[in-house]
């Protein structure tokens, strides 16, 4: 199975992350850069860094924690680790493996597991792991597409798709293998014995990325800057940090 899903992983880099041709990316391009400025906020005494994944780099690429002492990413797509090496140099220790058979020798305080649960075939062994991986008082930001967003609603209305659950054709191209609303990434969480200490949606949109890209791209910020006025449920994007569950009141 690893070798099958490594290909598949290959594959998605060469037909997707690799071509400049591809028109749909502005708007997550844009989203990354938002998730990096936050994360630098957020988490700027971060010691250890972990990255589950590189992607096209625009959020590992846009951060700078000062204080880092260790920083790994950890990428399964050959392509793509060689690029994150190229862009990042000294920067980063780049290792090729699938998440499932990392073994690191330290704890980390800071894990980014930004796009990722989406992607993997068991996410909730991802989460146990992450468990493992963190250290007593370290916390894991993990975003994922929300399901139940504005844009996939009113594609609903308008009978492009059957449910927000249904797996759109952009879905299929960049490699998910499910969506998440909500309860559910709170219930997968909540069995990896993590806690939420913070959570709110990231980003509003009405359209998909192929029409969103046909707005001025100062609509696009516009609703990144208002999109926490609106009820969580309807953000494009769900993002929340958890740790280790020790009686914490999940939300």
């Amino acid at each position: 199975m690893s070798e099958s899903f490594r290909n598949k992983i290959d594959s998605i880099a060469s037909n997707y992350h690799a071509l400049d041709s591809v028109g749909d990316k502005e708007f997550d391009q844009l989203f990354h850069r938002v998730l990096a400025q936050k994360i630098t906020s957020n988490h700027i005494d971060s010691t250890q860094l972990l990255e589950l994944g590189y992607g096209e780099g625009t959020v590992s690429n846009d951060f700078e924690l000062p204080n880092l002492k260790t920083r790994i990413i950890l990428e399964g797509s050959s392509y793509l680790a060689q690029q994150a090496r190229l862009k990042l140099g000294q920067k980063a220790e780049v290792i090729e493996i699938l998440f499932e058979n990392y073994k690191p020798q330290v704890k980390f305080d800071l894990i980014l597991a930004t796009n990722v649960l989406e992607h993997v075939i068991n996410p909730l062994e991802i989460l146990n792991k992450i468990y493992d991986w963190l250290s007593d008082t370290g916390k894991c930001v993990i975003t994922v597409p929300n399901s139940e967003s504005v844009h996939r609603r009113l594609a609903v209305a308008i009978g492009l798709q059957e449910n927000t659950k249904v797996l759109s054709d952009r879905d299929r191209v960049v490699g998910h293998l499910r969506v998440y609303d909500l309860a559910t990434l709170t219930e997968e969480i909540r069995r990896a014995n993590l806690a939420i200490v913070k959570q709110e949606g990231l980003d509003i949109k009405f359209l998909n990325n192929a029409l969103q890209k046909l707005l001025p791209a100062e609509i696009s910020i516009g609703l990144q800057k208002i999109a926490g006025e609106f009820p969580i449920d309807l953000a494009a994007n769900l993002y929340l940090e958890v740790e280790k569950c020790n009686l914490q009141k999940n939300f």
